[in-house]
């Protein structure tokens, strides 16, 4: 009953005191949206900052030339990283990826602006190494990565077009050997030992092209093997060359002589099965070309047989 009698007197004090206690109420949802307010506000800063230190990467490390600065002046020689500093780099234990940077300031006019900006020039791997994503837009392809500068784009209109493999894929190699010691006793059979080894790889993509200037793009490709021609119907490198296959078979034989003088006879075949491998560079790509979509050049060697003998002493 004593806990009715002062909901009672409670409720009577409230209807009695009616703005009282509509500012007392309002002061408490004020005061508690503050406070939630504010720990989410910390949160939300909190998470920013953890991503922003993500971003740095706590296992990434910046390689810079060796030049000391005293006063904000260079010491010393003029150093330089190399792109083959950063292949060397891509070779050390436990690296997993490699992005060189070069960065300049080019001025920059697009759509009727005009404007000073920075650019970094880097590898596809720059976005894993630093973990950036695109808002918007694309990396470029390895086609795109790997164009030289004595090759064109597909069709300068369309830059879709390069977004492709690059002529090096291949997206299955396997390499496989083995050596048997051929048992046997006596000078005749025994020492004996045979090594195979046998590669197969898919073959590599190339571009299918108009003869002439269809789209009229006049942007002009030239290989001695295709004559001139421009533009594709599709895009850089759809088409794929035939796998690769071969098998090499070594015979070996070791003679002791006296001592630690020892002489090893040896014959190898090189492609035994004699198959005709092409480079993709051979193929031919022109649209209504006799020879469409057919190996003409570039073949690997055929069969070969080498002989020889090392003398060890």
């Amino acid at each position: 009953m004593l806990i009715l009698e002062i909901l009672r007197v409670a409720v009577d004090a409230m209807l009695a005191n009616k703005l009282r206690s509509l500012l007392t109420m309002l002061g408490i949802v004020i005061g508690i949206a503050a406070v939630i307010t504010m720990l989410a506000l910390g949160e939300a800063a909190q998470r920013n900052v953890q991503a922003q230190l993500r971003t740095l990467g706590t296992n990434v490390l910046t390689v810079r030339p060796g030049q000391a600065f005293f006063g904000g002046v260079a010491q010393g020689a003029d150093a330089k990283l190399t792109v083959e500093d950063a292949q060397a780099l891509q070779e050390g234990r436990g690296v997993q990826a490699v992005a060189p940077e070069l960065e300049a300031r080019y001025q920059v006019e697009y759509s009727g602006q005009n404007a000073n900006i920075s650019i970094v020039g880097s590898w596809p791997s720059y976005f894993d190494v630093n973990n950036y994503h695109l808002a918007a837009g694309r990396v470029f392809s390895d086609a795109e990565d790997r164009l030289n500068h004595w090759e064109i784009p597909e069709d300068s209109s369309n830059p879709e077009l390069d977004h492709a493999d690059s002529a090096s894929n291949t997206p299955h190699n396997f390499v496989g050997s083995a050596t048997w010691n051929i048992p046997g006793k006596g000078a005749a059979l025994s020492n004996w030992r045979v090594s195979g080894v046998v590669h197969a790889q898919s073959g590599n993509p190339y571009t299918i092209r108009y003869a002439q200037d269809i789209t009229g793009t006049t942007q002009v490709f030239c290989t001695a093997q295709r004559t001139c021609n421009v533009t594709t119907p599709e895009g850089r490198n759809t088409a794929r060359s035939a796998a690769v296959r071969y098998a090499d078979l070594t015979l070996t034989r070791t003679f002791v002589l006296t001592g630690r003088n020892r002489v090893e006879v040896r014959a190898d075949v090189f492609n035994l099965f004699n198959n005709e491998n092409y480079t993709a560079d051979g193929y031919i790509g022109i649209l209504g070309n006799a020879n469409f979509g057919k190996p003409t050049s570039g073949a690997y060697p055929g069969r070969q047989f080498q002989f020889g003998a090392i003398y060890r002493f």
